[in-house]
């Protein structure tokens, strides 16, 4: 669907309840529209972002590498950038991150997820020979 104004997702790299392939698949899904933007924060897991982090988030959430501290300040850096000029803003290049769930997923499983829904086999060769 067509959205009328930018957008920004922010994901992090170890959280265990947003996980980083729903990220990578929004980043995929996204890549030919520039005026949304998706950034994946090293390091960060869903609690850091959180005041108190209930159970249930620890239980599924993998270990932060950078704590809570640090990944506010960058996430609050990423917004305000993305705030003062959407249309322009170049976030942090989520990329190297990224591109291997691209190869995982469109190249070598052929997933309906990243792939267009009609097409039966998916985009990977050897899953339409296994089908």
């Amino acid at each position: 669907p067509k959205f009328p104004v930018p957008t920004l997702s922010v994901g992090g790299e170890l959280d265990g309840v947003v996980r980083v392939s729903r990220v990578a698949e929004a980043w995929y899904t996204q890549k030919g529209t520039p005026e949304h933007k998706v950034v994946v924060v090293e390091g960060m897991n869903h609690g850091d972002l959180l005041g108190t982090v209930p159970s249930s988030v620890q239980a599924r959430d993998l270990v932060s590498e950078i704590g809570g501290d640090k990944a506010k300040a960058q996430v609050a850096s990423i917004v305000a950038g993305f705030l003062a000029d959407p249309k322009s803003y170049n976030p942090p290049a989520a990329d190297d991150t990224l591109s291997p769930f691209e190869k995982m997923f469109v190249e070598q499983e052929g997933s309906w997820w990243w792939t267009p829904n009609s097409e039966e086999s998916g985009s990977s060769p050897w899953a339409a020979a296994a089908q």
